[in-house]
């Protein structure tokens, strides 16, 4: 069994929420709406790797406002176990840098809104985003 500490994004923008389609290739969940983010590397802060990594994943240069929700997963891979425990932050942007997908991650984004959560979505991800609109 292996244990991962992942990091979410949520960034906001006039009332809406960036999300970002998984490529096809992805292992986890291909083609499935996401959070920008990513794994916590080794002594990284959690903090600082979400900034990273929603830099990485869309050019856009964000701020931390707050820790907003952890939650976990178990996922079965190759007869692998893998127990995930993500941190999601509200983030805020600062600067004006435009986005740019890395396109060996994301296929496109959307700004959405509660009424608007895109398909498919995880189960897990969808209560998160839920809840932040409630």
């Amino acid at each position: 069994m292996k244990t991962r500490v992942l990091v979410g994004g949520i960034v906001c923008r006039d009332g809406k929420i960036l999300m970002l389609k998984r490529t096809a290739q992805k292992r986890f969940l291909p083609g499935y709406f996401d959070l920008p983010g990513g794994k916590v590397e080794f002594g990284e802060d959690p903090n600082k790797t979400i900034i990273r990594e929603v830099k990485e994943e869309t050019n856009l240069d964000v701020e931390v406002v707050r820790a907003y929700n952890v939650w976990h997963s178990t996922n079965e891979f190759n007869d692998n176990t893998e127990h995930n425990i993500e941190i999601d932050f509200i983030l805020k942007i600062v600067g004006d840098n435009e986005i740019k997908l890395s396109e060996k991650e994301h296929s496109e984004y959307r700004w959405i809104s509660r009424e608007g959560l895109p398909e498919p979505i995880s189960d897990k991800l969808k209560a998160t985003v839920e809840k932040f609109f409630s």
